[in-house]
C-alpha cells in the first residue's frame, strides 16, 4: 500500500495514530517553553541531579532515576510545568480532528488533547493502568502507554509513569492487558501512522517484531532528510515517509469522515466462503485424509473431494446428513453445535455450510475484527439470505442479535465449548430465541459405524488391524475411545501410517536448538491452558517468560522451515497448535512431564519477576492456569488406561507433580493463597491420600479470613469424603457422607449459577449405590432417604432453563430419584 492510498482509508475511522516525542514539535508548555523532547528532558534532569560531565552517556531512564533521587519534587516539579500543554499547533489540530481508531502515544504530555479540545472533539485518555477494552465505534480514545501528565500527583509518580529505570521495572506496557489491544488494532486497522516515533522504545520494537506481517501498512511520518541510522531502524516494521509533520498534517486537513461502503464490509467482518464442487471421482488423497484427521483444517475442496462424492470416507458430512438432515424443517436461525476440545465441532459446522449452501445466497464466516453495529446491520439487509458461520459464539452475543434482527431469511450456524456454552446457552437464546443447539461430543452407533468404513477406506487402523469384525472396531471405539474423536485420534496415535506421520511431523523436535525447543514446549503448554481456562488473551513474550535468547522473528523462520511448521497457526504474533489435540500428544508422548514442569516453574519464577503489581491480570490469571493441576493431569494420565506401564507412569506423575507443588510454595502468586493448597490437595486425592488432603484442607481454611467465601474448599472437601466413602465403604451412621451433603448445599444456596457442586453431589449418589445393601439396614436407610429428597428438592429450584444448560443436574435428580426408589420409599 502506497501512503497516498492510505491516507485515503482514514476517512473511514478505522486507522491507527501512534505518535511519539516528535509528534509534540511546536507545542508550547503552561511555562511557555516548548514542549520537551527526549533529549531535552535528559537535560533538564541532569541539571536537577548537578551531573556536569559525560552527558550524553545519560538515557532518560539512568538520567530520571539520578535526578530523582537527588530532588524527587523538583522532577515531579519539571514535570509538571514542561508537560502540561497550553498551546498546539495548527498542524496538531489537524490531525486531532480525525477520527481514528485509536491513538496511541509515548509521550507523557497532553498535547494531543489539547489540540482535539481547540477542535470541539472530546477524547477520553487512558493509561495502562486502566481496564484494556475494544475501541469504541468513533474512536475517540488516546491511550499513553507510558504515563500521562494529567494523572500525575506526588503520592502516584511510582505507579503511573514509566520513567526511571525502576519504574521501568514496575510497570511496562508491553506487561499490561493493552498490549493485545494494540496488537489488535494495528491487525484490524486500514493504516498505521507512526509520528514522530524513532523505535528507540525498545517495547514497542518488541511488538512490532511479532507483526512484520503487517509493514505493508504501516508508515513511519519523519523529519525531512533523516538521518540514515534512523531510516534503517525503522525499515523492518513498515515504510519510512520522510514528509514531516506539517507535511502530513496539510494531506489530511481536508479528510471528512465517511461511511464505508456495506459492500467492503465483506473484506472488514465476514470472509466469503465458497465450497466448490468437483468431480464425484476426484477423491482425496491418503494424505489429505490424514492432514484432515490429525490438524482438523478447514479446507473447503478437500470436503467437496472427499465428503460429499465419497460415501465410504464421509464420516463428517455423513453425521450431518444423517443426523442433522430436518434440522433446516425448524426453520431455525441460529444453529449451534458444541463440544469439547478436539471432537470437531468446527469440521462439522463447516459441513454443514457445505451441504446446504446451495439453499442460501452466500456463506459468510466471521473473523473476529471489531466491528460497528450500524455498519454490519447494514451489511446484514443489504445482502440476500446467507448462511453466517460464527466461532466462539458465546463471546460474540451482539452479533447474534444485529444479524437475526434482520428479516433477510439468514441462519447462524455457530460452535463452541461445552463449558462456555453451559453457561451462557441462555444468552444465545435471549439474542435468537429460536436458537437450538447439538452436542456432537459423543458418536452415536450409526456414527461409529461410519467411522469403522472411514477407517477401513483409508487404512488408518495402525496396530488395531488385528480387530477383525466390524462389532470389534464398534466396541474400540466405544470402549476404548470414549466414543469421541479425539479419543480415536489418540488411538490411531500409536501406530501405524498415522503415528508414521505424526513421527515425520515430529521428527525435527528432538534436533532443534535447545532454546527454540523449550519455547515451543512452552508454546503448547500455554495453548492447553489458555483454551481450558476460556482465557482471552495471548502471552507474546514467550522468550522473556522463559529468559531466551531468541526473538520470535528467528523462531517463526526456525519453525517454518522445519516440519514442526505444518503443526502451527501464526495468528496476530501468537503462536498456537492448529490442533489441541496435537498439543497435547507432544506433550504426552515426546516430552517428559519433569521437563515440562521445570519449564513451567522457569516461566512462573520470570512471571514474578517480571509483574510487580498484583492488580495486574495476566500475572495472577497466566499463574495461576499454571499450577492448576488438572491442567497437568488431563495431558498425561489417560483414564481408559490400565495397564502395567501406564500405573508406572503414574506413580512417576504424582512424584514430579509433588515435586513441582513443592517448588512453587515460595512463589509471591501462592503465598497464603488457600487455593494454591487446594491444588496439592487435588494431586493427593487422585493417589488416594485421604488423611493428607484432609490435613490440607484444614491449612487452607486457616488461611482464610471471616470475609472469604470457601465455597471451593468445602467442595473439595466433600469430594475428598465421598470418594473416601466409595474406597473404603460408608461411615457409621452416614456421619461423613452427611456432612459432605451438608457441604454441598451450602454451596449450592449460596452461589451463583455459574458454580454449582453437582459433579461432587453425583459423586456421593455413586456412594449410595455402590453400598445400598448397606444402607437398607437399621437407621441409615431413614437417613439416606431423607438426604435423597433434600437432593431432589435442591434440584427442583433450578428453573427448566438452567437445568436444561447444565445436565449434571437432570443427572443428579434422576439418580436421586432413582436410589429412593431402591431403598423402598416413593415421593
Amino acid at each position: 500500500m502506497e501512503l497516498d492510498e492510505a491516507i485515503s482509508q482514514i476517512k473511514f475511522g478505522n486507522c491507527v495514530l501512534f505518535t511519539g516525542s516528535g509528534f509534540s514539535l511546536g507545542a508550547k508548555s503552561i511555562s511557555g517553553g516548548d514542549i520537551l523532547n527526549v533529549s531535552g528532558l535528559i537535560e533538564r534532569f541532569l541539571d536537577i541531579s548537578g551531573v556536569d560531565e559525560n552527558r550524553s552517556e545519560y538515557d532518560l531512564e539512568t538520567a530520571a532515576q539520578v535526578a530523582c533521587g537527588a530532588d524527587k519534587q523538583r522532577v515531579f516539579s519539571e514535570l509538571m510545568h514542561s508537560m502540561r500543554c497550553r498551546e498546539v499547533s495548527y498542524d496538531h489540530r489537524h490531525i486531532a480532528r480525525i477520527n481514528w481508531r485509536r491513538v496511541y502515544t509515548s509521550n507523557y504530555d497532553n498535547v494531543f488533547e489539547v489540540a482535539s479540545t481547540s477542535e470541539r472533539k472530546v477524547y477520553r485518555s487512558f493509561t495502562v493502568l486502566d481496564r484494556a477494552h475494544s475501541p469504541e465505534p468513533g474512536g475517540n480514545e488516546v491511550v499513553h502507554i507510558h504515563g500521562y501528565i494529567e494523572r500525575l500527583s506526588s503520592d502516584n509518580f511510582d505507579q503511573e509513569f514509566y520513567l526511571t529505570d525502576d519504574q521501568s521495572r514496575n510497570i511496562r506496557f508491553i506487561n499490561s492487558s493493552w498490549n493485545r489491544k494494540f496488537l489488535d488494532d494495528l491487525t484490524f486497522s486500514d493504516a498505521v501512522f507512526f509520528i514522530g516515533f524513532s523505535n528507540s522504545d525498545f517495547h514497542i520494537r518488541k511488538l512490532l517484531d511479532s507483526v512484520t506481517n503487517l509493514k505493508n501498512k504501516i508508515f513511519f511520518i519523519v523529519q525531512q532528510n533523516p538521518s540514515r541510522p534512523s531510516i534503517i531502524r525503522l525499515q523492518p516494521y513498515g515504510e519510512v515517509c520522510p514528509i514531516g509533520l506539517t507535511e502530513f498534517a496539510n494531506r489530511v486537513a481536508s479528510i471528512r469522515p465517511q461511511r464505508r461502503s456495506a459492500d467492503s464490509l465483506v473484506h472488514d467482518c465476514f470472509r466469503k466462503k465458497v465450497y466448490e464442487r468437483v468431480n464425484s471421482e476426484d477423491h482425496a488423497s491418503r494424505e489429505q485424509v490424514q492432514q484432515e484427521v490429525m490438524l482438523g483444517t478447514i479446507d473447503e475442496a478437500f470436503f467437496t473431494k472427499s465428503i460429499l462424492y465419497d460415501k465410504n470416507r464421509g464420516v463428517y458430512i455423513d453425521r450431518v446428513s444423517r443426523r442433522f438432515s430436518d434440522v433446516l424443517n425448524l426453520n431455525p436461525k441460529c444453529i449451534v453445535f458444541y463440544s469439547d476440545i478436539g471432537n470437531g465441532k468446527t469440521v462439522i459446522a463447516n459441513h454443514f455450510c457445505s451441504l446446504y449452501q446451495g439453499r442460501y445466497a452466500n456463506v459468510f464466516e466471521y473473523n473476529g475484527r471489531s466491528y460497528s453495529t450500524s455498519d454490519v446491520r447494514r451489511f446484514c439487509e443489504s445482502v440476500e439470505s446467507s448462511i453466517f458461520l460464527i466461532e466462539n459464539v458465546s463471546k460474540n452475543i451482539n452479533l447474534l442479535r444485529i444479524i437475526s434482527d434482520t428479516n433477510n431469511g439468514h441462519i447462524i450456524v455457530a460452535t463452541d465449548r461445552t463449558k462456555r456454552l453451559e453457561i451462557d446457552w441462555h444468552n444465545v437464546r435471549d439474542a435468537v430465541p429460536s436458537a437450538i443447539k447439538f452436542d456432537v461430543n459423543i458418536l452415536t452407533s450409526n456414527e461409529m459405524e461410519l467411522m469403522v468404513d472411514f477407517l477401513d477406506s483409508n487404512i488408518l487402523w495402525g496396530d488395531y488391524t488385528n480387530l477383525s469384525s466390524k462389532q470389534q472396531k464398534v466396541d474400540f471405539i466405544r470402549n476404548r475411545c470414549g466414543a469421541e474423536i479425539r479419543g480415536i485420534l489418540f488411538a490411531l496415535f500409536d501406530g501405524g501410517s498415522v503415528r508414521n506421520r505424526v513421527d515425520t511431523l515430529f521428527s525435527e523436535l528432538d534436533s532443534l536448538p535447545k532454546d527454540y525447543r523449550d519455547l515451543l514446549i512452552i508454546v503448547c503448554v500455554l495453548n492447553f491452558a489458555y483454551t481450558r481456562n476460556n482465557l482471552d488473551g495471548y502471552l507474546y513474550e514467550y522468550e522473556d517468560l522463559l529468559d531466551l535468547r531468541v526473538s520470535l522473528s528467528d523462531f517463526s523462520e526456525k519453525i517454518n522451515n522445519s516440519s514442526i511448521g505444518e503443526l502451527l497457526d501464526r495468528d496476530r504474533g501468537c503462536f498456537k497448535f492448529k490442533s489441541s489435540v496435537f498439543a497435547k500428544y507432544m506433550l504426552n508422548s515426546k516430552v517428559d512431564i519433569s521437563y515440562v514442569l521445570d519449564l513451567v516453574y522457569r516461566a512462573l519464577l520470570n512471571l514474578e519477576r517480571t509483574y510487580r503489581h498484583d492488580d495486574v491480570y495476566f500475572y495472577r490469571d497466566m499463574s495461576k492456569a499454571l499450577m492448576q493441576y488438572n491442567l497437568y493431569r488431563e495431558i498425561y494420565t489417560r483414564n481408559s488406561a490400565k495397564d502395567g506401564r501406564l500405573k508406572i507412569a503414574k506413580k512417576l506423575f504424582e512424584k514430579e507433580i509433588h515435586s513441582f507443588y513443592d517448588r512453587c510454595r515460595h512463589l509471591k502468586i501462592a503465598h497464603n493463597d488457600p487455593l494454591f493448597v487446594i491444588q496439592i490437595s487435588m494431586a493427593q486425592l487422585d493417589g488416594e491420600h485421604f488423611e493428607e488432603c484432609e490435613r490440607l484442607i484444614e491449612s487452607a481454611e486457616a488461611m482464610c479470613d471471616s470475609n472469604y467465601d470457601r465455597y471451593q474448599i468445602e467442595t473439595h472437601k466433600a469430594e475428598v469424603i465421598a470418594k473416601r466413602s466409595l474406597v473404603r465403604g460408608i461411615s457409621p451412621g452416614l456421619v461423613s457422607e452427611l456432612e459432605a451433603f451438608s457441604l454441598l448445599k451450602s454451596v449450592v444456596e449460596r452461589r451463583n449459577e455459574r458454580y454449582h457442586p453437582f459433579g461432587v453431589m453425583d459423586v456421593l449418589l455413586h456412594v449410595f449405590d455402590k453400598n445400598i445393601n448397606a444402607i437398607m439396614v437399621g437407621d441409615d436407610c431413614d437417613k439416606a432417604a431423607e438426604m435423597m429428597v433434600s437432593m431432589i428438592d435442591l434440584t427442583n429450584r433450578f428453573p427448566n432453563e438452567l437445568s436444561e444448560r447444565y445436565h449434571i443436574i437432570r443427572i443428579v435428580n434422576r439418580h436421586a430419584n432413582g436410589i429412593l426408589k431402591k431403598i423402598g420409599y416413593e415421593l
